[in-house]
């Protein structure tokens, strides 16, 4: 599995995501759920979300990449940048996983950098191919 800047169950908890929901104003939530509709429905399940993922981890048994981008989101306060970095770390340095930061690189790692997640995706794919 590859997965790019994800949100990792060590950081995003139900406390911080209720945290993160109430800070939005709701003219903000009015412009969001306008013009960014997916992003609209991410935001107002992310509680729920990350209740559902605290008790869901990827084990050392399946083999995972973890690209994380080097310009970390605007959503993560200064002081919580610590954790974010320790939390993503430690989930892509577990054995069997792989641990890159795209420097240079925001969020849409994907789009920044598209050769690197397809390299990352195909050497996962050679991987398993192997087992």
């Amino acid at each position: 599995m590859v997965c790019v800047d994800i949100a990792t169950p060590c950081f995003f908890t139900k406390i911080w995501s209720d945290d993160f929901v109430r800070s939005i104003k709701p003219t903000d939530w009015e412009l969001i759920r306008q013009y960014k509709v997916g992003l609209y429905y991410v935001i107002a399940h992310f509680t729920a979300t990350a209740t559902y993922m605290s008790d869901k981890f990827l084990t050392s048994h399946t083999p995972v990449t973890l690209i994380r981008a080097g310009t970390i989101q605007p959503m993560i306060k200064e002081a919580e940048k610590a954790k974010w970095l320790t939390c993503s770390q430690f989930f892509g340095t577990m054995p069997n996983h792989r641990y890159i930061v795209a420097k240079d690189a925001d969020h849409r790692v994907w789009e920044k950098i598209p050769q690197l997640v397809i390299e990352e995706v195909v050497n996962l794919y050679q991987q398993v191919g192997r087992k």
